[in-house]
């Protein structure tokens, strides 16, 4: 871990924020935390009944856990996990964009980590940074200066090591509609224009949409 976090830290746990954990009750805080953070960085998060469909499959085996930081009793940041293995996955985060100041989504890592140890777990997965700039401190072509303004850099300050997984891969037949996928789609799904129209046909379903109950 970084010396600036770990100072981070030990000052934020003698602050005005703390965290507990939890429960199903908390969901809609979780919704709302989440939302929040999609709004001001730009993506759909997976509606209520998603997560509520979650919790019902992975707390018959006490396997998902809800953080929340506050401060005097107002939510502003939470975190929910679910444990694997010997591994505690880091599902989604929210934060509401205040007491910046106080730093409540580090606290938030750092009560998982805790919560990990405290269960006998060995790892703690936070889910992903961007491919390019994983294999940028890989190969040593990203300095100090850049690892500290970008958003990535947060999570590689608690240490950890970075594990590059296999990319998907897909197969289209007959061949002819493979070509066509990759010379005419994907290239269109890369420009702005594309996006922006994706994502606002999604922002005009997504009330009706509703994720079904897994069958097993």
């Amino acid at each position: 871990m970084r010396k600036s976090r770990r100072r981070v830290i030990r000052k934020s746990a003698t602050g005005p924020i703390t965290v507990r954990i939890g429960t199903e009750r908390d969901l809609p805080t979780f919704n709302s935390l989440l939302a929040s953070t999609g709004r001001r960085h730009r993506f759909l998060p997976p509606s209520a009944d998603y997560f509520r469909t979650m919790w019902e499959l992975f707390s018959r085996s006490n396997d998902i856990v809800l953080f929340i930081a506050e401060c005097s009793g107002e939510p502003v940041a939470t975190e929910l996990d679910i444990a694997f293995g010997d591994t505690l996955v880091a599902k989604r985060a929210g934060w509401s964009g205040q007491r910046a100041n106080d730093h409540p989504t580090e606290l938030l890592v750092w009560a998982a980590l805790n919560w990990a140890r405290e269960q006998g777990l060995k790892y703690y997965d936070m889910e992903g940074i961007n491919p390019d700039f994983a294999r940028s401190l890989l190969d040593g072509n990203l300095n100090s200066a850049a690892f500290d303004q970008l958003d990535q850099g947060s999570k590689l300050g608690f240490g950890g090591e970075i594990v590059l997984l296999p990319e998907n891969h897909e197969f289209v037949y007959p061949a002819i509609l493979g070509a066509m996928h990759r010379t005419c789609w994907l290239r269109a799904a890369k420009s702005r224009m594309v996006r922006t129209l994706a994502r606002r046909a999604i922002s005009r379903i997504a009330p009706w949409l509703r994720v079904p109950s897994p069958s097993c």
